[in-house]
């Protein structure tokens, strides 16, 4: 909840007391921001009727947070436009759009307790839920966004990814390579890595500039860029026993499609795979 308006109607509460508020609720809202402890029937008035109340009264405040620099600021404007015609309490604009001339289409994300996603023309909807902020996959729209509520509470989990994910994101990263497709869930590898490996968190502008780069490199270059980073991300994600029993895994798998299919990607996955069982099995001498 927006706490600007949460301690304004605590400082004018007579002004809203009864007419938007009752005295429990007000009650409610003063230990809210107290940060003390609320019964199951407080928390309950808190997060309905309260909530409610206050993601209306953020409405006519038109306040707009940006968060990162070097935005387009026409596009800043025509960000706000779109959101203050939303009439949604938690919004927020991220993605190419911002710093991006040439690209038209519009993300926009809303925070509420459903996840859904649709396209209407140029605009794509993501709605997703307040803990999903924190996730890799969505923080970097987070610190470079702007947005009808602050996010600076918000801190990225950093927690580590799952491997079969993060295997099949790479998987189909080669597949969009080779057909010379978008090649976007390089940026989830891209992502992954900076946070895993580089102990960094990218904002979606600096990231969509890393994969521009990556991108823009000859087809060899490329392939060979991204099974140096998977090897890196997957040794510093897991366990040198555990890395050694997956890829010995998945090169049987690997090997056993070989026998039916001739395609250029089980190559690739095969050089990768076999590169980090043999750190794994040094790794594990070496403990």
């Amino acid at each position: 909840m927006n706490k600007i308006i949460c301690k304004t109607v605590l400082e004018h509460q007579d002004a809203f007391v009864p007419h938007l508020f009752t005295r429990n609720q007000v009650g409610v809202l003063n230990k809210y921001l107290q940060q003390t402890p609320l019964t199951p029937t407080e928390k309950a008035y808190l997060y309905s009727t309260i909530k409610r109340k206050i993601e209306a009264l953020s409405l006519l405040r038109e306040e707009f947070y940006v968060q990162g620099e070097g935005m387009i600021p026409k596009r800043v404007e025509e960000a706000k436009e779109i959101l203050k015609g939303l009439h949604k309490g938690r919004a927020f604009i991220s993605g190419s759009f911002l710093f991006k001339e040439e690209y038209q289409d519009i993300d926009i994300f809303i925070v509420g307790r459903k996840r859904e996603q649709y396209q209407q023309g140029k605009k794509q909807f993501i709605f997703l839920t307040w803990s999903d902020l924190a996730k890799p996959i969505f923080f970097p729209s987070v610190s470079y966004c702007v947005s009808t509520f602050s996010l600076a509470e918000v801190k990225p989990d950093l927690r580590r990814t799952n491997f079969e994910e993060l295997l099949l994101s790479y998987e189909v990263s080669i597949n969009e390579i080779i057909e010379n497709d978008d090649q976007k869930t390089l940026r989830y590898i891209l992502n992954y890595y900076y946070i895993n490996v580089q102990k960094r968190v990218l904002n979606s502008s600096v990231l969509d500039k890393e994969l521009t780069l990556l991108i823009s490199q000859p087809y060899q270059q490329k392939i060979a860029k991204v099974n140096a980073l998977m090897k890196e991300l997957l040794i510093a994600s897991f366990s040198g026993r555990y890395l050694y029993t997956k890829m010995s895994d998945f090169i049987r798998t690997v090997r056993k499609l070989k026998e039916e299919y001739s395609t250029n990607n089980l190559d690739i996955y095969l050089s990768l795979a076999e590169g980090v069982k043999n750190e794994s099995r040094i790794s594990q001498a070496e403990a």
